[in-house]
């Protein structure tokens, strides 16, 4: 059930995405700018737009557009955005970050973000890119967030990214502790079976077998380190080779 949620989530963020095509962005933008309407032609488009901004205002998740070129220079923000970097308003939140994707990512980030988006558009059939990266808050804090980016031509407002953005300091420290423990539980392994070719660790309740440093000349197919692997299965390899 969790997982057709999920997927039913992904599609309809998938939709939503597709739905603000270049026509629509068109609009949004001129409007969040306050361009030259004339280039809203139509009142439908205009309302269109008008009604998917103020879902963008309303939105639990942090939303961005910004323009792809030049300084990369921020169109909007939403509220849920502002409040991740610990600001009360658009204002402080422009200032903090010199209104530009550039003053949003943590400085020792920015290159490597900057070369994977651009790695990412090029290969991808939709336009789409995936990155974390750190962000300095209002307060100096530190935090990661995942950044969902597209991007989009329009011959009337240019490159732009509109990005979905999450906070996700609290994933990135449970992530980073269960490497820092996987990493010191390898350190002592090591350094209890110095003296043998072959390590497993075998819970024979589940049959499940984790090979740790397995010598290939008995290792078959089960010499993937960390892969989880039946026991069953190996021992009768085991005996019979």
């Amino acid at each position: 059930m969790i997982l057709e949620i999920k997927i039913w989530g992904t599609y309809v963020l998938d939709h939503w995405r597709l739905k603000m095509e270049r026509d629509v962005m068109e609009s949004i933008v001129a409007i969040l700018e306050n361009s030259d309407t004339n280039l809203l032609s139509q009142e439908q488009k205009i309302q269109e737009a008008q009604r998917i901004k103020s879902f963008m205002d309303k939105m639990p998740g942090g939303f961005l557009i910004y323009h792809a070129d030049g300084r990369e220079e921020i169109i909007y923000a939403n509220q849920a955005l502002i409040r991740i970097f610990g600001c009360d308003t658009i204002d402080e939140f422009r200032k903090l970050t010199d209104n530009s994707f550039r003053g949003i990512v943590h400085p020792d980030d920015l290159e490597e973000v900057e070369r994977s988006i651009k790695e990412q558009i090029a290969e991808s059939h939709y336009d789409l890119d995936y990155v974390e990266y750190r962000i300095i808050c209002k307060d100096g804090e530190e935090r990661w967030i995942e950044d969902y980016g597209h991007f989009v031509h329009n011959q009337y407002v240019g490159d732009i990214f509109y990005v979905f953005i999450g906070d996700a300091t609290e994933k990135k420290k449970r992530y980073l502790e269960e490497n820092q423990e996987n990493s010191r539980r390898l350190k002592m392994i090591e350094g209890l079976s110095v003296d043998y070719e072959s390590v497993y660790y075998v819970n024979l309740e589940s049959d499940e077998m984790k090979p740790y440093r397995v010598d290939v000349r008995m290792g078959g197919e089960f010499v993937k380190a960390n892969e989880i692997y039946r026991f069953s299965e190996y021992k009768k390899h085991y005996v019979e080779k």
